[in-house]
């Protein structure tokens, strides 16, 4: 499956679209509507690791990165890779797991995107982000990941369902996030 634009009347929306085979060819049904599309600009340049140093400040804890992968559970990583991504493209934050920008709110905890002003309010949105599309689809494709194979196979599959949800991080975290899946969970994501 995969995501598809559809405009209409001038505005674009975001579908789930399943590809099947038949004798004439490829054929595709959509699946299910996910949003009115919100296209994000890049804002600021902010690394994993000052992003993390940043939100750990108020808590008094100063964790190095390295530490920050040993001690803290995959899907609490896979949520600040998120709420990173999110500020990168000029979200703020109204508590550790819900963001905001203009009248868009991300609600991590619940993994939704939706619209809060008076006139499409609740309406979910697909946040395009990186050429991606950021969405309650893609981000449980990424915590529902499960792989198996070399260690080249499992971290190309980690690296595409990350940049297909829209993230972009420095390599070394890459690496750090690829070992503590690949090497202490077999690369299985569960949220």
């Amino acid at each position: 499956m995969f995501i598809r634009t559809k405009i209409i009347k001038g505005k674009k929306y975001a579908y789930l679209v399943e590809n099947t085979w038949t004798q004439k060819g490829s054929r595709q049904k959509t699946v299910e509507y996910l949003g009115k599309i919100c296209e994000l600009g890049k804002t600021k340049t902010i690394l994993f690791e000052e992003f993390i140093k940043k939100r750990d400040s108020q808590s008094s804890s100063n964790l190095s990165v390295e530490d920050y992968f040993k001690n803290t559970d995959t899907k609490t990583v896979i949520l600040d890779f998120l709420c990173c991504e999110l500020e990168k493209h000029g979200f703020n934050t109204l508590s550790r797991y819900v963001l905001v920008k203009n009248n868009i709110v991300a609600d991590m905890t619940k993994l939704k995107f939706f619209k809060n002003n008076t006139s499409e309010a609740g309406m979910d949105v697909v946040l395009k982000v990186n050429n991606e599309y950021m969405c309650q689809y893609s981000i449980k494709r990424l915590f529902g990941l499960k792989v198996e194979g070399d260690d080249h196979y499992c971290g190309q599959q980690l690296a595409e369902t990350i940049v297909a949800a829209g993230i972009v991080t420095e390599p070394d975290t890459f690496i750090l996030l690829f070992e503590k899946l690949y090497k202490d969970e077999k690369l299985v994501v569960s949220g």
